[in-house]
């Protein structure tokens, strides 16, 4: 009965629903049997999970290694090309600072000569222009701190504040690369359609950092200022008499004015280590 009633829990536990006509002891074998391969079968399955839980884990490590030496790469490539900007725009800004400087001194000589000619005052003129472009090529950094240094007349000769100071409200307003520069950023804003948002005219006030052009704005401009509410009052999007002035950013200010001021961030990190050394070693 024992027997029995085991063979009829076992039935039940492995899901046969009928044994073969043979006796008791040979049901039990045959459970056994059945046992033993659910088992072994369920054991196939977890090691086959296992191995392709293991597979995909290894394969997900492989791309993320992947893409941590390709970031890797590229972060050297960025850091050595940062560096050699770095290098070149400290060999370019001491020579560009010396020849401003010379022109400016030879221009203050001639401008305190008392014997003063025709041709000693067009020498005096090329001079200050000379030192203007100067200024300008050496980005706008440089020229945004010799407009500050115009605007202390208490600390720079009148005619240095007079000369230089034209840099505040007549820049160079470029030639035609920095038209095809500005429409190129507008494509980039607008998209290849970009005349029909605006469409850029002359350029009417430049900078350091930016131009300023003469413009209009086309249907989809006129719905975007509508939509946005920029005017006042709705414009009507068949006017195409809507002047505007448009300001585009020169091509490659930002980058010059962030890599100045890294080498200025550089240079005022050195300069405080060497006073907290120079004052340890006074303490000492």
């Amino acid at each position: 009965m024992r027997l029995k009633a085991c063979v009829s829990a076992a039935t039940t536990l492995v899901g046969v629903s009928e044994l073969p006509s043979q006796r008791d002891g040979d049901a039990a074998k045959y459970l056994l049997r059945r046992w033993s391969a659910r088992e072994e079968a369920r054991t196939n399955l977890r090691r086959t999970r296992r191995m392709l839980a293991t597979s995909a884990a290894v394969a997900e490590q492989k791309v993320r290694t992947s893409d941590a030496k390709r970031r890797w790469t590229q972060n050297k490539a960025e850091r050595s090309c940062n560096a050699l900007r770095v290098f070149w725009r400290l060999l370019e800004v001491p020579v560009k600072l010396l020849g401003f400087g010379l022109c400016v001194a030879a221009a203050s000589a001639l401008h305190s000569a008392e014997d003063a000619d025709d041709n000693r005052q067009m020498l005096e003129r090329f001079c200050w222009q000379t030192a203007i472009q100067i200024a300008q090529s050496a980005g706008p950094t440089f020229v945004k701190l010799l407009q500050w240094c115009t605007t202390r007349r208490d600390l720079f000769s009148v005619e240095f504040c007079d000369e230089i100071g034209a840099l505040q409200y007549r820049c160079q307003r470029g030639s035609e690369q920095v038209r095809l520069d500005a429409e190129e950023q507008m494509e980039q804003t607008f998209g290849r359609d970009w005349k029909e948002f605006v469409q850029l005219g002359e350029a009417i006030g430049a900078g350091c950092i930016a131009t300023v052009y003469r413009g209009r704005l086309g249907p989809k401009g006129i719905q975007m200022a509508n939509d946005a509410k920029y005017a006042r009052q709705p414009l009507n999007a068949q006017d195409d008499d809507v002047e505007v002035a448009i300001k585009v950013l020169r091509k490659g200010a930002r980058e010059s004015v962030l890599l100045d001021l890294d080498i200025l961030d550089r240079i005022v990190a050195c300069l405080e280590v060497s006073a907290y050394r120079c004052n340890v070693a006074c303490i000492s």
